[in-house]
């Protein structure tokens, strides 16, 4: 797996699309994305909402000596999954397989990301790694579809969401999860902080129009 290049930020800018005149407009990495089929992308939902708050939403591919940085032509929301579709086109992005099977306790499982990715002092930008596993599969009650998903033993810092969450299958990367954030579970004067990510599977129940407009068969299309 080429970790730049299968891990996509989100950023916002303005010029040229694609060239080196593209610049960012603020210094910040918003979340994180990656692809699902050729010229579609995921994140998360909240991800999206903030960078539109801030200007035009683009993609990119940070690895080093290669970047391609690329606007979002269409956003498509689903707040009640926190899910958001991308269709960005020509941007180069390794693909990895899905993992539609439930994961189980204890299931090693890891994401990379950009959370505090552009660092102004230094002026570089930094993919970083987390790993932890599953602490438990359940419904995602804070979410109004209620959908499945994942407690996870880390914490996903600002930016990491939208990230993919990967289990080693045969020791290879597949996707099992889309990174979300975390929550706190409180008892009396004890909390537990998780991280949450929604159930990849959930793509599959998706009505949507992008999905119609470029992949016409849906989700069957990039079904691994």
């Amino acid at each position: 797996m080429n970790a730049f290049a299968a891990s996509l930020a989100v950023i916002t800018g303005r010029g040229a699309s694609g060239s080196p005149a593209f610049q960012l407009d603020h210094p910040v990495l918003y979340g994180t994305a990656f692809s699902i089929a050729p010229d579609l992308f995921v994140t998360a939902a909240h991800v999206i909402r903030a960078a539109q708050d801030e200007g035009k939403v683009a993609l990119a591919r940070l690895t080093p000596g290669d970047f391609q940085i690329l606007e979002v032509l269409q956003a498509e929301m689903f707040e009640n999954v926190d899910l958001a579709l991308l269709h960005c086109p020509h941007l180069n992005a390794e693909r990895l397989p899905l993992q539609m099977e439930p994961l189980d306790f204890l299931t090693e499982v890891f994401s990379l990301g950009y959370p505090f990715g552009l660092e102004l002092d230094t002026k570089t930008i930094q993919l970083r790694a987390f790993k932890g596993h599953v602490v438990s599969r359940r419904t995602l009650t804070h979410l109004s579809a209620e959908p499945a998903g994942y407690e996870l033993s880390f914490t996903p810092p600002a930016g990491l969401s939208g990230s993919p969450l990967l289990a080693l299958s045969h020791g290879l990367p597949r996707i099992a999860g889309v990174v979300l954030g975390s929550r706190s579970i409180e008892y009396r004067e004890s909390r537990l902080e998780v991280g949450i990510a929604l159930d990849v599977a959930t793509l599959q129940e998706l009505q949507s129009r992008i999905l119609r407009t470029i992949l016409p068969s849906g989700f069957s299309n990039f079904r691994t």
